[in-house]
């Protein structure tokens, strides 16, 4: 029986531009296949919402990751993808 109820889902952890530690759940399906795009305003938004889905309830705006440098913006998309590719990899860890 695969047990979808009890799988372990990481928080991904993500210190934001300010300091502060961002505890984010774990991006659906549908964000991972928009963070995937080469749509910028697509990956945007789906950013925005995966920022969103924080455990800390704090709002982020489309401003704040327009804010964001290229290098920082590309970290963070980097960074989504690895972390989607280690939990296909490794489902229950």
């Amino acid at each position: 029986m695969i047990d979808l109820f009890n799988m372990k889902e990481s928080i991904i952890q993500l210190k934001w531009i300010d300091g502060n530690l961002i505890m984010m759940q774990p991006p659906t399906m549908k964000l991972i296949t928009q963070i995937s795009t080469n749509d910028v305003e697509i990956q945007k938004n789906a950013l925005l919402e995966m920022l969103n889905r924080n455990t800390s309830a704090k709002k982020f705006t489309i401003k704040d990751i327009n804010n964001l440098s290229i290098q920082q913006y590309k970290a963070v998309i980097e960074g989504l993808a690895k972390h989607s590719a280690d939990v296909e990899n490794h489902p229950n860890v």
